[in-house]
């Protein structure tokens, strides 16, 4: 407010839009950052291949499959899938022996099944992978599993570790971290205190990782991830 010739002027200011806060931040590894993406930077919702990661070391971007149901959310800054078909999106990250951060959030109900964000890792195609999530969300408490799928007519859990989280229906983040060294992987996550470690050679030259997505029918918020990097070992 101004005053000028006896008259009040005032002056009006423009509010400030702040984004939401987000939850998770994958923590700072020692080895070269192949893939880093934060989701963020765009005006408006994109397709995920569409988007460009804030480091993409070989340069061919997000692919997803099938086209158009994963996309990027410019208020949320998030990667995030609202259709109801199982969607893949990976990236080339020029190596099989990686490790990989990422903050994926997890939907859970005793009523429906919900969304959840997998991590995909030496993804050969749509059939052949290995996958890193939540078992049950109807689980207390919940486990968490690496599985193999071959030929996509069935999966192989590889191993699993059950975290701390009770109180169903809820909804958290965590950090993952899942490290590849040869036929090696092991699956942490640093709140739900899940750590455990498989032997497997199951396509493990393959240098391409990334997430799969899908939102069951009855589900009222989509999966999303949050952050992911890819670093060497």
């Amino acid at each position: 407010m101004s005053k000028g010739n006896g008259i009040i002027h005032l002056d009006l200011i423009a509010p400030v839009v702040t984004k939401p806060v987000k939850t998770k931040k994958p923590k700072k590894g020692k080895g070269n950052i192949l893939v880093y993406d934060t989701f963020e930077g765009e005006a408006s919702e994109v397709l995920l291949s569409a988007h460009t990661p804030n480091v993409d070391t070989v340069g061919g971007g997000w692919t997803e499959t099938p086209s158009g149901n994963m996309k990027v959310d410019p208020v949320l800054d998030v990667a995030t899938c609202s259709n109801t078909s199982q969607t893949f999106g990976v990236i080339d990250a020029g190596v099989s022996d990686c490790i990989i951060t990422a903050t994926p959030q997890y939907h859970c109900n005793l009523s429906v099944s919900p969304a959840h964000a997998y991590l995909l890792l030496r993804y050969v195609d749509n059939t052949r992978y290995l996958v890193f999530g939540i078992v049950s969300s109807s689980a207390n408490p919940l486990e968490f599993a690496l599985w193999s799928v071959v030929a996509g007519v069935g999966t192989t859990k590889l191993g699993s570790g059950f975290g701390v989280s009770g109180g169903i229906p809820y909804t958290f983040t965590d950090n993952v971290t899942i490290t590849m060294n040869g036929s090696s992987i092991r699956c942490e996550m640093e709140n739900e205190g899940v750590d455990f470690t498989v032997n497997t050679t199951t396509f493990q030259t393959s240098t391409i990782h990334g997430m799969r997505m899908n939102r069951n029918s009855n589900a009222n918020t989509p999966a999303r991830v949050e952050v992911i990097k890819m670093e060497s070992l």
